[in-house]
């Protein structure tokens, strides 16, 4: 319980997990109107777990009001884009408290990451909660405009971001009065992370034939230590 309300997840625990030495947690937080179990079965992160040892918590978000598009779904309170009256940041704050009980984890290295809404979770954490948070990874998403108002990380922070210029629901252009253009939120931790700003700009290997994309890595460069900020523009992909 927390808040009031009965809130779930799905804990993922490789067998080579043992115990005996501490392993990183991966926070997965699923789009807007899917469930934990869907995020898992469609990212596959698991079968990464496995290889790279550590452990994976999907939570499951309660039901929140999308605010840009309409409707009303399971997903992640995040002020500007989705309204609800519970908060998901001292909810993640329980969660891990709640795993490092019953597990053996580096609390150093506690990472988020997520799909649609919840990439953007991902990124509110790093604004709300860096103080537990090492570093997180958003796919097709980034910061609302109140984020970009608000925002204090008070630490330097890695952050990766994954966006398809041809995104029909947050769009490369962004939204306006809502949501900045997507590349305006690496921009801004390169920033709080005092990068140079040059950013170191490749086109990786078209690995996969026949889907229409094509992939841009741009890293920021000389950034604070312990800090990193990735993006990798999807050129002509959509909301994946």
């Amino acid at each position: 319980m927390h808040e009031g309300n009965l809130r779930n997840y799905i804990l993922y625990v490789p067998n080579a997990y043992t115990g005996q030495e501490a392993w990183s947690l991966v926070i997965h937080y699923h789009g807007f109107g899917i469930s934990a179990a869907t995020q898992m079965d469609y990212t596959n992160m698991n079968a990464t777990a496995d290889t790279a040892h550590f452990l994976v918590a999907y939570p499951q978000g309660l039901i929140v009001e999308d605010l840009i598009f309409g409707g009303s779904g399971p997903g992640w309170y995040i002020p500007g884009s989705y309204g609800a009256d519970h908060d998901d940041v001292a909810f993640t704050d329980s969660l891990i408290d709640h795993i490092d009980a019953d597990y053996n984890i580096d609390l150093m290295r506690v990472h988020a990451t997520g799909w649609s809404n919840g990439g953007e979770m991902s990124y509110y954490l790093a604004c709300k909660l860096s103080d537990r948070i090492a570093s997180i990874a958003s796919v097709s998403n980034a910061m609302n405009e109140m984020s970009f108002d608000s925002c204090q990380a008070g630490r330097p922070f890695s952050t990766l971001l994954f966006h398809g210029t041809a995104d029909p629901f947050f769009p490369y252009t962004g939204v306006p009065g809502a949501f900045p253009p997507p590349p305006l939120t690496p921009a801004f931790w390169a920033v709080q992370n005092n990068c140079s700003t040059d950013s170191l700009v490749s086109e990786l290997p078209n690995l996969v034939s026949g889907d229409s994309c094509t992939v841009t890595s741009i890293t920021y460069q000389n950034c604070v230590p312990g800090a990193e900020v990735q993006y990798y523009r999807i050129n002509d992909g959509g909301h994946t």
